[in-house]
């Protein structure tokens, strides 16, 4: 496995030195950079416990309870409209929300597995669609934070430092790689903006990088190194 990662990342390093910006790349860059001021949402299936999107690691709680939760979540509250106006209303040019954070939940109807929102809740409802319509409607752009790091997913791996009390398996990491790409590619159907916050848990960055080509331009990588 050690010699596998480090292919990758010497792979990795030669396509970093041939790497060009497109010029809509160049474009998004100079937007957000001269933007400045938006809204930033944590809110997920943790919100039922009130106490942040990390419960589920720093309160140690196993996959099993930790599915309990969706049971209890139904934000029948949610307002689509008052939320876009209030960001406008302050002077911000964009609303970043989380559409699947590191407990792996989906705040969107996926199809890739019934860890979300539609299925799980008794509220059935895509709340990333009803968001993305909302800012299309009011011309505020819209940027979903997806996490690769899940805490859920039996296949995710390497585990590296957090969730190891959630009693996953050490599975199979390609089937992980397979399912994040393709629940990023359907969440980005949502929005014309992602942004990936890139970890790297023992190595699988590079992978996850190469995997932000097929989803909808420009999509923002932020490439950091956590406790992940």
């Amino acid at each position: 496995m050690k010699y596998f990662l480090s292919l990758i990342l010497a792979a990795s390093g030669a396509m970093a030195q041939t790497y060009h910006p497109a010029p809509e790349n160049l474009k998004a860059r100079e937007w957000f950079q001269d933007s400045k001021f938006g809204l930033f949402i944590h809110w997920g299936v943790y919100s039922v416990l009130g106490k942040g999107e990390w419960v589920m690691n720093n309160d140690q709680i196993p996959v099993a309870d930790y599915e309990k939760l969706p049971a209890r979540f139904n934000p029948t509250e949610f307002n689509a409209a008052e939320w876009v106006s209030m960001a406008k209303d302050a002077g911000m040019k964009y609303i970043t929300i989380t559409s699947k954070h590191h407990d792996g939940f989906g705040m969107w109807g996926s199809k890739q597995s019934d860890w979300n929102i539609v299925d799980r809740t008794p509220y059935h409802q895509d709340v990333l669609k009803m968001l993305a319509d909302e800012c299309h409607r009011q011309g505020i752009k819209l940027f979903f934070y997806h996490s690769q790091l899940d805490w859920h997913n039996p296949n995710y791996f390497p585990l590296g430092r957090t969730g190891l009390t959630a009693g996953r398996p050490t599975g199979g990491w390609w089937g992980w790689l397979r399912a994040w790409s393709a629940g990023a590619r359907s969440v980005s159907g949502r929005t014309s903006r992602i942004v990936l916050p890139v970890w790297d848990p023992g190595g699988a960055e590079p992978a996850n990088l190469r995997m932000r080509s097929p989803l909808r331009p420009p999509c923002k990588v932020n490439t950091r190194t956590q406790l992940a």
